[in-house]
Order: C-alpha cells, then sequence, then structure tokens
C-alpha cells in the first residue's frame, strides 16, 4: 500500500520584474558548469540552495534558504493541497505532454514492495545529499515515480480541479504548468487511487534512499517520513526513457588489445561513421554495444552468447558492466586507470569524441519500459545510469519543509 498525501507546498512568491524561470532549475545532477553559474547568479533560484555546499558544507545555503522564508520569497501555501505538474515538449514530429501529479510520497523500506527501485546507486552521491537534507531539513527537489495505473484520474480531470500558478518555457523549448489542486474530494480520489497502486522510481534512487537515512537518523521526528514526488503513470505517452552512455579515459589500454579481447565474446562489424551506427543501434532488438575508438574507428558488437539466461543480459548497460568493464578493460588496467563518464546524448558523445576528450565511448540502447517494471518487481536493479528518464522534473516550483 502506498502512501501519497497532499501538503503544504512552499511557493515562490515573485517580486518586480521576476519570473519563474529566475528560480527554477533542473535537477542538481545535469545541471553543468556554466549554466549553475548563471542560475547561482539569480538571487531566489534553487540552484543556489541544491548545488550551495562550500567544501561540503550547505550551511550557508541552509540559512539562504531561511533568509527567503523571512523575506517572503519563498511563502506556505495556507492549503494542503496536491500539485498538477504538466511538461509539453515535441520529439520529432510529436508533441507530448507528461502529467504528473506533486504530492509527498511515504517512505518504506524496499523490501516491503511498494516503492521499488530499478538502478544502483552510488555512496559519494548520497553523502552530498544527505548533507543537504541534514543542513536545510528541506525537500528541495522532487523525484520522479511511476504508477502502473491512475484509474479514472486522466489528466482532463485533474486539470478541471486545478488552479494555475506557474507556467514557462525552458531554454530547451520545453513548456512547465504548474497548477494546484486543493479540492477535498479530489483530494481523497488522489490519495485512494495512489493507496492501491506500486511506484517504481522512476529517477530520483539517491534523494529516496538518503530520505530513508534521514529517517532512520531521528524516526520520531515529525514529517521525516515523507519525501516530495512527482508521480506519473506508466501509460502516459510523455514518459520516455533514453539510454546513459559511457564516455572512457583509458590511456593505459590499446585500442588493437580491445578489440583483440573482445573477438572471442562479441560479433563485431565494422561501420563507416558513428552516425551509421546510431541507426543500426535503433533498428537493433539484439543486446548491442556501440564501440567509438578516439581513432575514429567505429563498431557495432553483439553478445555472441548469453552466459546464463538471466533476463538482465539482455540491458546493454549489464553487458558493458559484466564483459567490457569487468573483463575486458579491467584486465588490461587496473580499475582506477580507467574512468568513465556518462552522457545521454548521443550527438554530445559523438563531439566529444571528435575532440579526442576520450579514448572510447560505449553507446547502449534504453530498455523498454516493460522489462525495467519486469525486472524491477522480482528485486532486480540495473546497472547505476542505465536509464534517463526525460524530460527531467525541474525543481524551484514546490518545496517540502520538514517538521
Amino acid at each position: 500500500m502506498v502512501k501519497f498525501r497532499p501538503f503544504n507546498g512552499f511557493l515562490p512568491s515573485l517580486a518586480g520584474d521576476e519570473t519563474i524561470l529566475d528560480r527554477i532549475s533542473p535537477p542538481y545532477d545535469v545541471i553543468g558548469k556554466s549554466e549553475l553559474t548563471k542560475l547561482q547568479n539569480k538571487p531566489y533560484n534553487v540552484a543556489r540552495i541544491t548545488l550551495g555546499g562550500v567544501g561540503g558544507s550547505y550551511e550557508k545555503a541552509s540559512k539562504e534558504l531561511q533568509d527567503w522564508i523571512a523575506r517572503r520569497a519563498l511563502v506556505r501555501d495556507r492549503n494542503e493541497s496536491y500539485y498538477l505538474y504538466l511538461q509539453t515538449f515535441r520529439m520529432g514530429r510529436r508533441r507530448y505532454t507528461r502529467t504528473g501529479l506533486i504530492g509527498l510520497l511515504g517512505l518504506e523500506d524496499y523490501e516491503r514492495g511498494g516503492i521499488i527501485p530499478h538502478e544502483e546507486t552510488m555512496p559519494k552521491v548520497k553523502e552530498d545529499r544527505l548533507d543537504l537534507l541534514r543542513a536545510t531539513s528541506t525537500h528541495t527537489e522532487s523525484i520522479l515515480g511511476l504508477s502502473q495505473d491512475l484509474g479514472d484520474l486522466t489528466p482532463e480531470v485533474l486539470h478541471r480541479s486545478s488552479q494555475q500558478l506557474f507556467e514557462c518555457e525552458d531554454p530547451s523549448g520545453i513548456v512547465h504548468s504548474i497548477s494546484r489542486i486543493s479540492d477535498i474530494d479530489m483530494k481523497e480520489r488522489i490519495s485512494e487511487t495512489m493507496r492501491n497502486n506500486k511506484v517504481l522510481i522512476a529517477d530520483g534512487h539517491h534523494r529516496y534512499e538518503t530520505a530513508m537515512r534521514y529517517l532512520r537518523e531521528a524516526p520520531e521526528e515529525r514529517g521525516r517520513s515523507w519525501i516530495l514526488a512527482t508521480l506519473a503513470c506508466s501509460k502516459d505517452p510523455g514518459v520516455l526513457v533514453f539510454p546513459t552512455h559511457r564516455v572512457l579515459k583509458a590511456p593505459k589500454v590499446g585500442e588493437k588489445d580491445v578489440t583483440g579481447a573482445m573477438k572471442s565474446r562479441f560479433k563485431m562489424t565494422r561501420l563507416s561513421t558513428a552516425k551509421s551506427l546510431e541507426r543500426s543501434l535503433k533498428r537493433t532488438s539484439k543486446t548491442s554495444l556501440g564501440i567509438i575508438f578516439r581513432s575514429g574507428n567505429v563498431f557495432k558488437v553483439e553478445l555472441a552468447k548469453y552466459e546464463s539466461d538471466d533476463p538482465m543480459w539482455e540491458i546493454d548497460s549489464y553487458v558493458f558492466q559484466e564483459v567490457m568493464l569487468n573483463k575486458i578493460l579491467y584486465s588490461l588496467a587496473r580499475p582506477e586507470e580507467v574512468r568513465i563518464d556518462y552522457d545521454h546524448d548521443f550527438s554530445s558523445v559523438e563531439r566529444k569524441m571528435d575532440r579526442g576528450a576520450y579514448d572510447m565511448a560505449v553507446l547502449l540502447r534504453s530498455p523498454r519500459l516493460e522489462t525495467i517494471w519486469k525486472l524491477a518487481a522480482a528485486g532486480r536493479r540495473m546497472p547505476k545510469k542505465t536509464t534517463y528518464f526525460w524530460p527531467k522534473v525541474w525543481s524551484g516550483f514546490v518545496m517540502h519543509r520538514i517538521g
């Protein structure tokens, strides 16, 4: 049974010539250095809090957040509400709108089966998020969860019960719309519908597990047992899943050594360009990796045979981790001599390789949402950074103060 409830959110109170774009940002883990500088130059932008740590300390960010509330730059909503979050965007020739509901999701151990993870996490990231949560006692960013069925809570029904608060178009062309739902009957319908669902964590594993740890530190403290969450329906056509590619620096590993080791485990096809590799990966249904070397050589490789009937072998990131990384690259160099970075955008990876910024790129396909649910429901976790759910839930529209 999933607990999902309305709350008194802290909302931006705009003044003067401010717009809501001055207050919001992408989530902390996808903001580049130049973008961060621009965002943090705005006096009340949420990125000043979410990435406001100095030397690992978020004390300054906490004081700044308290000052915003004292100055009424952030104001607590009078009524307990859900917040309807629409994101409208184009992908190719199609126009999509993803519908989400922002509320408080009750924290529970994964073993109970109501909240389901699908990816592994990184300890260092969780330590950083815990430092922020301890300092601010505030959920400044929302996780994204997926439910399998919202019944008769269609976007049209939810929209009729909502009151518009903010709307804007971000620099990438996504239109964000936030509305308040405070109608008592509708709030009860939402809570009851969610109670009969399970929730797959699509984006925000680190924040969820951080919140669980924060709860265990003081389980009696009021409000710690909830996390700010945006819940969408898996059937929503605006729920898109992209892969997260790997770009590697491994200067002590030679290309010939890698390709030589790969031949015993993969069927290798040499291609002429990165664009032809992208097209080929999109067409294939077999577990496949795309390889681009610093030299410009491009290969599409398929696993010669599965090492077991484990369905995880159908996941490209698992094949990369278990075969390419553990059995090939780590046999040619020590783990500390192989640096892995992540990039979800194929064109960005291509540019990085053209500049010679990395020694090797491994391009992956995204797993199907049905496969993600199936593996997650069976208690299996994919390697970290397997999926990139898009569009991202932006931060700063509404926050939750604990206690």
